[in-house]
This record gives C-alpha cells, sequence and structure tokens, in this order.
C-alpha cells in the first residue's frame, strides 16, 4: 500500500513538475524587476545605479518617496488622473453596454455589417487615429481641456465586443416578457439588462480603468501645459539634462503602480468571471 502510494505521487510530481518549473521562471522573470524598482526607491541616489548591483540600501532613505511626492506637485497629477480614469470608465461602461446590447438584441438592417466594421477598428495601431483626433479636438478648442483628454477614449470596439458577447446570453424570453409588461426599451435596458450583465462590467471596468490611469501617449499629445499633466506624464519631470534623481523616479512609479495593483486584487475574480462568461481567455 505505501510502495502504490510512493509511485501514484511520484508519478503525479513527474507530470507537474515542468509546469512548476515554468511558472517559478515566470515568477523570477517578474519579481526580480519588481524587488529592484522597489528596494532601488529606498536607496540614496549615488547607490541605485551602482556597479555590482547593491541590493539592500546601506542607509534606507523612506523620505525618497516623500520628497519625490512634493517635488512637482504630484498631488495635481494625482487629481487629474483620477478624474480621467472615472470619467473614462463611467462613459466607456454606459456607451459599450448600449452598443453592446444594441448588437446582441436588435436585428436591424446591416447590422451584421456594422458589428464587423466595429471589430474591424481594433486593428487599426493607435498611432494611425492620434493626428486624426487631434485635428478635430483642435477644431473644436478641445486642446490642453478634460473633455479632449477623455472623449477620444470613452469608447473602442473592444467595449463593445465583450458586451455584446455577454449579453448575447441573456434570455430573449425575459426581455419579451418585459416588453409584454410595458417596459420601455431604456427600462429593460436600466432595470433589467445592466444588473444581470454586473460581471461583464464589473472585468470591463477594471481592464477600462488599468488603461486608462497609464495612459501615456494621448495625455503628452492633447496637454499643453502643466494643469493638465497626469502621473504618467509627471514621471518624466524626473529627468534633466545632466541629472536624473533615479531614486525619486522610482519612488513615484510604485506609487503609480499601486492603484491598478489593488483594483485588480479585488476585481479579479469579477474579470476571470466575465471573461468565462464573454467567451474570452
Amino acid at each position: 500500500m505505501k510502495r502504490r502510494w510512493i509511485r501514484h505521487y511520484s508519478v503525479k510530481l513527474a507530470r507537474l513538475a515542468p509546469r512548476y518549473v515554468v511558472l517559478l521562471f515566470v515568477l523570477v522573470v517578474v519579481a526580480v524587476p519588481m524587488a529592484w524598482i522597489i528596494l532601488g526607491s529606498l536607496k540614496p541616489q549615488e547607490e541605485v545605479l551602482g556597479t555590482p548591483i547593491q541590493w539592500l540600501p546601506s542607509v534606507w532613505k523612506w523620505s525618497n518617496y516623500p520628497d519625490a511626492w512634493n517635488s512637482y506637485g504630484f498631488a495635481f497629477f494625482t487629481f487629474n488622473s483620477v478624474v480621467m480614469t472615472i470619467s473614462i470608465i463611467v462613459g466607456h461602461l454606459i456607451l459599450a453596454s448600449l452598443a453592446g446590447y444594441g448588437f446582441a438584441k436588435f436585428r436591424f438592417p446591416g447590422h451584421k455589417v456594422a458589428f464587423l466594421f466595429v471589430l474591424s477598428t481594433m486593428m487599426l495601431p493607435v498611432q494611425v487615429t492620434m493626428i486624426p483626433l487631434f485635428i478635430i479636438m483642435k477644431r473644436f478648442g478641445w486642446v490642453d481641456t478634460y473633455q479632449g483628454m477623455i472623449v477620444p477614449l470613452l469608447l473602442n470596439a473592444f467595449g463593445v465586443f465583450m458586451m455584446r458577447q455577454y449579453m448575447i446570453s441573456i434570455p430573449d424570453d425575459l426581455i419579451d416578457a418585459a416588453r409584454i409588461d410595458g417596459a420601455s426599451e431604456l427600462g429593460i435596458f436600466f432595470r433589467i439588462v445592466l444588473p444581470i450583465s454586473t460581471p461583464a462590467l464589473a472585468g470591463l471596468g477594471l481592464l477600462v480603468g488599468m488603461g486608462a490611469w497609464g495612459e501615456f501617449l494621448w495625455p503628452l499629445l492633447i496637454s499643453t501645459s502643466d494643469k493638465m499633466v497626469t502621473l504618467p506624464l509627471g514621471l518624466s519631470y524626473f529627468k534633466f539634462n545632466y541629472w536624473t534623481p533615479y531614486n525619486w523616479l522610482l519612488a513615484m512609479a510604485i506609487v503609480v503602480t499601486i492603484p491598478p495593483v489593488i483594483a485588480f486584487i479585488f476585481a479579479q475574480r469579477q474579470l476571470i468571471e466575465s471573461g468565462a462568461l464573454t467567451g474570452m481567455k
């Protein structure tokens, strides 16, 4: 009996060993740079890029965080990032769910062609649309404004596709029953469809929020003054012509990373559930 038990678990361990080796390799690849960034943010400036690498700082400079935070007004940069991220999340969820509901439950002439056209925009690199978008924002007078920074990022094809895939699974009989009871289309959408679509909304909101929080290229293009600088743009303020305070830069990089990590920890279950229900893995 004991030999059979040992043989069974030996075979199981041999089968799982390659997976654990790969996972360990991935962990090392991800964890080592993060450890260097975290420890570097607590070092004196001269030790950050010293050779050979000194992993532990000789003096733990916890003051790097408040010094870096107060150096260029990162509180205002954080305010801009929060306003931009929340606005994009709310607008994206409303517009993507409306469009997804329309493509999932309404049959109008050319709806398949229209949906394919929406999906085709996913093949366009973001850089291709930047200049036309900037010209449009300039014509509207929205350069260096919140609306110019937010409106072009309010919707994309991925969000429409994700919500459509989820809403297809909602039974048509449920919607027809609500119509028979006299509910309006908007009433059906807000009182029935949206509550059922909570997992997809949570997953999409997490993905959109993480993308908006780390957005760099569009704010760089649309902002022309310090009043519209976001946190990712603010990190570039630490780069001077002849000197860069890397310990401050790493400290603020950690601060910028914390909100998406916290959001992912609390919403990872909804993200996995929405991915499973929409068929995206």
